[in-house]
């Protein structure tokens, strides 16, 4: 059984301060299953395990709950963080104002990058 506070750690750190964590937890609880296999978390919902889509691997409990919070609109998505942005330089400028006092090279904006280029057709890494 996972301690609870584990699952703390894998919340996304910009969600809603409407809702308390334990509810939060709660609904995730609710939606998920997470199971202990190998020294690994592996995450199902409705008894599937979830998975990238393109590589099939099952996904880090920690992606999972920051997919299912942004369904649930309890925290902004890559859309909302730069809407409209397809060039590096204007996604950067947007991260810096939503992220203050982070650094852009840093596994945090990597994946917020991937995440963003991900929706993004034609996204340019050149401007």
């Amino acid at each position: 059984m996972i301690p609870n506070d584990v699952f703390f750690t894998w919340f996304p750190g910009k969600r809603s301060t409407n809702i308390p964590d334990i509810d939060l937890l709660i609904a995730t609880k609710l939606e998920f299953q997470f199971e202990e296999v190998d020294d690994k978390v592996i995450v199902k919902r409705k008894g599937v395990i979830v998975a990238d889509k393109k590589t099939l691997t099952p996904l880090p409990p920690a992606q999972v709950i920051k997919n299912f919070f942004i369904e649930r609109k309890w925290t902004p998505g890559p859309d909302q963080l730069a809407a409209g942005t397809n060039t590096l330089s204007k996604f950067t400028e947007k991260w810096k104002e939503t992220n203050p006092g982070k650094n852009d090279i840093s596994p945090e904006f990597d994946t917020a990058l991937q995440a963003h280029v991900a929706d993004v057709p034609g996204f340019d890494f050149y401007n």
